[in-house]
């Protein structure tokens, strides 16, 4: 269960990272 909070808490960082990434790339 936890390991699930912390799977999703770190895919949507991810996502939100890669985000910035190519906001600023782009």
């Amino acid at each position: 269960m936890i390991l699930t909070c912390y799977n999703t808490f770190n895919t949507s960082f991810a996502i939100s990272n890669f985000k910035i990434v190519i906001s600023v790339n782009g």
